[in-house]
């Protein structure tokens, strides 16, 4: 289970109030309490249970989001995005995994989602090597895959390994297939990420795989991102429904797309 299911399957007051945390250095009892309109003793509740899930951090008076909450609160919100998309694009590109394959899943919402849907099939003698927390959290539970846990320094924003330990480890491996994610998607430039590290990182990705797939709904494609780590020519994506101007703008960039009917 994935440590930001805590937030999606939370009751609404709680989620409401996780909000009404971010970016707050600290939040009396008092103020929540007259905010939501309820009783400061259940805002203690609430308090405690969220302390508990590692949400937040129980201050003298109040509270303030623990580092945790906030890496989960803003994952939740990108995996809400979108989300009937990328169940689809997850469940296509998790049926092009084979028994007896090396599987390579990158971070990021739509990685999770193939990740979510090779949990449900039950493929034999699969490993899935990743550098994402939230993949490994989802994988938890799916013991007919093997699981690899690439190692590295933790980037707190994104729940990903990093660095030169993890690129050391992918240079010793040969992978089947890779499911790759991209922040921006550049018909001239590329496949991109937002920070030089995550662009580091798919490039190394990118280079052990023998075959790699960008995972990626429309919205990514004309989205800006300052770090190319692939070129568009050569390369396949599968993304959901686009629009003519999207395909018009892809259609030169020697890129091979399939387009995924969203799941009702």
């Amino acid at each position: 289970m994935t440590a930001n299911r805590d937030i999606l399957s939370l009751p609404p007051r709680q989620r409401e109030l996780l909000e009404r945390l971010q970016g707050q250095a600290f939040v009396r009892v008092r103020d929540l309490a007259e905010i939501l309109r309820v009783d400061p003793m259940t805002i203690r509740r609430d308090l405690n249970r969220l302390h508990a899930l590692g949400l937040l951090e129980r201050l003298h008076g109040g509270c303030r989001l623990s580092v945790r909450g906030a890496f989960d609160r803003a994952f939740a919100e990108r995996e809400r995005l979108h989300r009937r998309a990328k169940k689809s694009i997850g469940e296509r590109a998790a049926a092009l995994v084979e028994p007896g394959q090396l599987v390579l899943i990158d971070t990021g919402s739509t990685p999770l989602a193939v990740a979510q849907a090779l949990s449900h099939r039950r493929l034999t003698d699969v490993t899935i090597v990743t550098s994402s927390l939230p993949v490994l959290w989802e994988l938890y539970d799916a013991p007919h895959l093997r699981v690899i846990a690439l190692g590295g320094d933790l980037q707190r924003e994104t729940g990903q390994l990093y660095g030169p330990l993890t690129e050391n480890i992918l240079a010793s491996l040969i992978v089947d297939i890779a499911f790759m994610g991209a922040d921006g998607i550049d018909a001239e430039r590329g496949f991109a990420a937002t920070t030089p590290e995550a662009a580091r990182l798919a490039s190394a990705m990118w280079k052990t795989a023998r075959r790699c797939i960008v995972v990626a709904d429309g919205s990514k494609i004309g989205a800006y991102a300052p770090f190319v780590y692939a070129p568009l020519a050569g390369s396949r994506l599968i993304t959901d429904r686009l629009t003519p101007e999207q395909r018009e703008e892809l259609q030169a960039s020697g890129l091979t797309w399939e387009e995924v009917e969203q799941n009702r």
